[in-house]
């Protein structure tokens, strides 16, 4: 059985983790799980660094993450707050949406903020992308190298290569899963 992740908004802030992430639970290797609060999280943090884009392009992105996964979006978890303990409180929300989802993993860069003396009281696990995405590479490399060649070509507005993507990888800390894919794509 696949693991319940839960995908905090720093992981889907960066369009290229964030596909790459959607075209591996496409794959079936993750069930995601985010929260509408998530999504708008890491919707406002794009807008306010990128001017040039709006609101409602990410709206769009919004429904196609839900369409492709209707049981991806997390509710009903406010309650759940009371009694949460992290460092940042601003982050409570992630936790209830990953108790509320029974889910194993949240995957976030910000792993401080999601102390395991907190997280173990509810079988939940913070892990960085990186070691995330090697974990699933690993586990199932010819179902990890499709889901990267599907999000290469699904690019074309404009092209975007296999390197560049590695690059963008490489640039976000995520350096060994672009050089475990670069590898996995030179025996394709």
């Amino acid at each position: 059985m696949n693991k319940i992740v839960v995908l905090d908004a720093c992981v889907l802030y960066a369009a290229h983790l964030r596909d790459f992430l959607l075209y591996l639970a496409q794959q079936k290797l993750f069930k995601p799980r985010w929260s509408d609060q998530i999504n708008y999280e890491w919707i406002r943090n794009v807008l306010k660094n990128r001017p040039d884009l709006t609101a409602k392009s990410f709206d769009r992105v919004r429904f196609m993450m839900n369409d492709a996964f209707p049981r991806a979006n997390v509710k009903g978890y406010e309650h759940l707050y009371k009694g949460l303990n992290l460092p940042v409180v601003d982050d409570v929300h992630v936790l209830a949406a990953a108790i509320k989802s029974d889910a194993n993993f949240i995957v976030t860069f910000n792993i401080k903020d999601f102390p395991s003396n907190e997280l173990t009281k509810h079988g939940i696990e913070a892990v960085h992308p990186d070691d995330f995405l090697i974990t699933l590479i690993e586990k199932s490399p010819i179902k990890a190298t499709q889901a990267f060649i599907n999000q290469v070509e699904h690019l074309k507005n404009p092209p975007v290569t296999a390197a560049e993507i590695l690059e963008k990888f490489r640039k976000t800390n995520l350096k060994n899963t672009a050089n475990r894919l670069e590898n996995l794509l030179l025996q394709v």
